[in-house]
Parts: C-alpha cells; sequence; structure tokens
C-alpha cells in the first residue's frame, strides 16, 4: 500500500512539472524582469531535486543580483544620459538661434557691402576711361613727336630717311665714338637702303625713341640699355589683340616700356588713380563674396536635421578621434570622417556628411549617422561609412572597423541618445528634478 502511495506522489510530482515546463516555453511563458533568460535557475526542474541531496544547485540569487546590478548601471547611465541631454538640447537651440541672428546681420552688411561693391564699380569704370583717354593723348603726342623726328633726320625732304641721313643723325651713335657704325645703322635702317614715314612710325620711331630714352637716361637711377636688353631676354613677352598673339622683338618691348616712362606726370598720376580704383573694387568685391560664403554657410549648418529636440544641434563640427595600430581617424559630427596613417601619409576621406540612415514610416530614426562620397577606393566604388550612435554620458569615438573594401562601420557613444521611453520612469525623473 505504501508503495502505490509512493507511486502515485511521483506520477503527480511528474506531471506537475511537465505542467511547469510547458508554460515556461519560449512562446509562452513571461519573462521576469531582472532574472535572465535560462532553463529554470532553482533546480525545480529537475525532478530527482526532491529525492536527491544538491541534484541540481540554486543559482538564481546569484543571477538575480547580477541582474538587477546591471538594470542599476544602465539605469543610472540613462538618468545622467538624460539630464546632459536636456543641457545639451537647450545648448543646441541657443546655437541655432544664434546663427539665425548672425544670417540677419551678414544679411544686412551684405546689402551695405553690395551697395560699396557697386560705387567701386563705378569709381573704377570712371577712372578706367579716363585712363584711356589719357594713354590716346599720349600716343597722339607721340605720334606728332614721332613726325618731328622724322622730319628732322629727313634732312632732304624726300619724305623718305637713306643711309647718308642716319650717318649723320648723332642719335645713332649708340656707343658715343663720335661715328655711326654699320652696325648701327643696320640695327635702325633693318638692311633697307631707305625707309618711308609708314614704315618709321611702325617700326622704325620705336627703334629712335628707344636710343632718344637710353641716351638721356641717368644711369645711377635707372638700368643702363644692355641691362634692360639682358632682362628683357630672360621674359616671355607677348602681346595679345584682336583674339590674335603677336610676339614682339625686344626693341618694341623696350619702346613700349620706354613710352609709358616717357608719359607726363600728369598721364602718370591718373594711370596710378585708375589702378588703385581697380584695386578698390578687387576688394569691395571679396567682402561681398566672403559675406555670401559665410551665409551660404549658416544656412547650409542649420538647415541639416539635428533630432526632433535639437539634441545634437550642438556637437555640429565638433571631431574626435580614435587611433588603433594602423590609422587615426577623425570624426567631424555632421561633416565629414578621414583617415591618415600613423606612419605618415597622405589623409583619406571616408566620407561627408548625407543624413540619418535608418527611417521608419518616412520618419528619421536617429540612431545611425551615414557619410558618403568620399574618396574613391581603388578600382572601387567611393568610400562611405556608418557611424552608429549609443548612449554615453561624454561624446566618445569607441571603435571603427571596415565591413567591407571601402565601408566602414563606427560606433559612436553620446548623452544626445540616451531616452528612456518608460513613462514610469520619466515620471520618476520629474519627481527627482522637482
Amino acid at each position: 500500500m505504501e508503495i502505490f502511495y509512493l507511486d502515485i506522489v511521483i506520477i503527480i510530482n511528474l506531471l506537475l512539472h511537465s505542467i511547469v515546463l510547458t508554460e515556461c516555453s519560449v512562446g509562452n511563458f513571461e519573462i521576469i524582469k531582472g532574472i535572465p533568460i535560462e532553463n529554470c535557475c532553482d533546480g525545480s526542474d529537475e525532478w530527482a531535486s526532491n529525492f536527491q541531496k544538491d541534484a541540481c544547485q540554486n543559482t538564481c540569487e546569484n543571477l538575480s543580483h547580477e541582474a538587477r546590478g546591471e538594470a542599476n548601471r544602465v539605469h543610472n547611465l540613462y538618468a545622467l544620459g538624460f539630464k546632459i541631454r536636456e543641457q545639451l538640447i537647450a545648448k543646441g537651440k541657443y546655437l541655432l538661434l544664434q546663427r539665425q541672428n548672425k544670417i540677419l546681420h551678414l544679411l544686412t552688411k551684405t546689402k551695405e557691402a553690395q551697395f560699396n561693391r557697386s560705387s567701386m564699380f563705378n569709381d573704377k569704370e570712371i577712372a578706367k576711361e579716363k585712363e584711356k583717354k589719357a594713354i590716346e593723348e599720349e600716343k597722339s603726342n607721340q605720334q606728332n613727336k614721332a613726325i618731328e623726328i622724322f622730319n628732322e633726320i629727313d634732312t632732304n625732304k624726300d619724305n623718305k630717311i637713306e643711309v647718308e641721313e642716319v650717318i649723320a643723325y648723332s642719335t645713332f651713335d649708340q656707343n658715343q665714338d663720335g661715328l655711326v657704325s654699320q652696325d648701327e645703322i643696320n640695327y635702325f635702317m633693318e638692311n633697307k637702303k631707305e625707309i618711308d614715314l609708314k614704315h618709321f612710325m611702325s617700326n622704325g620711331w620705336n627703334r629712335v625713341n628707344l636710343l632718344i630714352f637710353t641716351k638721356s637716361f641717368d644711369e645711377k637711377q635707372h638700368l643702363a640699355k644692355r641691362n634692360v636688353k639682358k632682362e628683357i631676354l630672360n621674359q616671355d613677352f607677348n602681346h595679345s589683340s584682336d583674339n590674335e598673339t603677336e610676339k614682339y622683338n625686344i626693341e618694341h618691348v623696350e619702346a613700349v616700356r620706354i613710352n609709358k616712362l616717357l608719359y607726363t606726370e600728369k598721364t602718370k598720376i591718373i594711370i596710378n588713380e585708375s589702378k588703385k580704383a581697380h584695386e578698390l573694387f578687387e576688394e569691395a568685391d571679396r567682402t561681398v563674396k566672403d559675406l555670401q560664403k559665410q551665409i551660404y554657410e549658416l544656412k547650409k549648418s542649420i538647415r541639416k536635421n539635428f533630432g526632433p529636440d535639437d539634441e545634437f544641434a550642438a556637437l555640429d563640427g565638433q571631431c574626435y578621434e580614435l587611433i588603433n595600430d594602423e590609422y587615426i581617424y577623425k570624426l567631424c559630427l555632421f561633416e565629414k570622417i578621414t583617415q591618415r596613417p600613423i606612419k605618415g601619409g597622405p589623409e583619406v576621406h571616408l566620407g561627408v556628411w548625407k543624413d540619418w540612415a535608418s527611417f521608419t514610416n518616412d520618419k528619421p530614426q536617429y540612431h545611425t549617422m551615414l557619410y558618403d562620397r568620399g574618396q574613391q577606393c581603388l578600382n572601387h566604388y567611393q568610400r562611405f561609412a556608418y557611424v552608429h550612435l549609443s548612449c554615453g554620458l561624454k561624446p566618445k569615438l569607441i571603435s571603427v572597423s571596415e565591413l567591407n573594401r571601402c565601408e566602414y562601420l563606427m560606433e559612436f557613444e553620446l548623452p544626445s541618445v540616451c531616452v528612456i521611453e518608460d513613462n514610469k520612469y520619466l515620471r520618476e525623473l520629474e519627481r527627482e528634478e522637482l
């Protein structure tokens, strides 16, 4: 009878344990918070534990203690991180407001700078026209002087300059030895027997003007003719006119330079004024472009998606580095990612800020960043990188890995993502703050 009763007890226990195991199946049982998913941990699932001492050790208490410790750590991390996040939100909104105000200030300055540039442009055009007229007058005066010199050389008044007339004209005595040598004759006449007024005006006058100039030049203040020639030989002089380039010979270039030096003081002042007006306009134009660039960059910045509460705005442009055995990685939030070898070498761009990478119902989930359009990777496509964000008390680049060639994954901690969706938890935080 006792044996029969014992068998019934064993059968009942087995049935009860089978029911417990069925209820504890993964698909049906409710996970107790603070206890990791195991097979039971107290030995109750071992039927022999009812009859054999220490058949299965009870580890529930230790596991529960470890789980509660981890839960508390995460709770404290998110609690502190959430408070820092609130501070970042306030700072971010303040910075964005500052940028908005700066844009308004720069728009006002740009309007003033554009007005100033317009004024400088008008002054430049007026000075340029004045310079043009002054130079034309100089050319006209020099043309008259050229005709005067031609007539002075043409002693027989046959409207031609001949070799005998060149020999008689002392200005052609370049070495000042009292005689006009054959080389000096050839220099002016270009191995011709005679030169008419047309040829003299187009070419010969330049040579005569050069001789007149060098003869009257003060050697203590200016270069001698030989040095002038030597200097010009070391330069490439070209002159563009009517989309056609004509290379002048040395004498022509010297003559052009000398003609400018022979301008009257009035003309020189006008030319300098024109140059100054041009420089002032260029400076005003650069000021406008610089202001416009600043406005563009600020507008580009505030258009970035810094999260629903602007919780990432305060970190815009902040850079963080991570060094491993080979490279120094640099992440500049919302801007770019670079990599440079520790042992030296060129910096490689892994990508520039594109957008948030994860979306739900077309709404961004603020946990993964995408940086693309990096440098070309050998014969592969352009490099790109994902930056996965996790809760941390301060911004820190944790790790970098290359998933595939040219594809990178970064792990980054920051308080901006320390968000707890549990309303009870949020209420507790509110009570603590009150």
